[in-house]
């Protein structure tokens, strides 16, 4: 609730709810922005800053009788970088959305996963000893997408039908198991929705 003055005196409105279906973007992606709980009818402004640089686009839209508005578009390369965005309504300004856009990978779908190990006893140079545990996690994928990992060292182990959550995000325990006399090395990578992330080095060996 804000206070906006008019000739007549202070009235009392709603702020715009001002919405974006993702916070992180690839090149090529689809975005889809949403605004409800606005005047009905009236022009918006969409206010940014962009890399460090303020921007704004005086008549982006107009709210429909109910209030709302919805736009979709997709990002093109010299879109990369991080961003704010507010939208002004009738003398109103919403809530902040924070996003970042970087370059799409090869599968021109927009999204990009990134498998990632959480350990806080992890070397620079991925070295495990056999014993070791930690969190595997995949970010930045389709959602509701399901998970496989490929050449996935022991210890590593998805069950059937895992899939990320609404963001696009998964996370699983692992454990890495006693292998044997040696220093074993593993190359593995997740694919998420039919779409490969980036590869993951490991070597394992015993440290006693």
């Amino acid at each position: 609730m804000v206070f906006v003055g008019t000739y007549a005196g202070v009235v009392l409105k709603d702020a715009a709810i001002f919405t974006v279906n993702r916070t992180n973007y690839c090149i090529g992606g689809e975005w889809q922005a949403i605004i409800t709980g606005a005047d009905a009818d009236a022009p918006i402004k969409l206010v940014g800053v962009s890399n460090g640089v303020s921007w704004e686009w005086p008549h982006w839209g107009t709210t429909s009788s109910d209030g709302a508005f919805t736009a979709t578009g997709v990002f093109l390369d010299g879109s990369q970088g991080t961003h704010s965005l507010h939208v002004e309504i009738g003398q109103v300004r919403s809530n902040t959305v924070s996003l970042a856009i970087q370059s799409c990978d090869a599968s021109g779908t927009g999204y990009m996963p990134q498998l990632e190990i959480k350990l806080t006893n992890l070397s620079p140079d991925h070295q495990f000893c056999f014993g070791a545990a930690g969190v595997l996690t995949v970010s930045n994928g389709p959602p509701n997408a399901s998970v496989t990992l490929v050449n996935a060292p022991p210890g590593f182990y998805i069950a059937p039908g895992a899939k990320t959550d609404s963001q696009g995000s998964f996370s699983m325990g692992f454990s890495i198991p006693y292998i044997g006399i040696g220093v074993y090395d593993f190359t593995f990578w997740a694919e998420v929705g039919g779409i490969r992330s980036n590869s993951l080095s490991i070597t394992t060996f015993d440290c006693d």
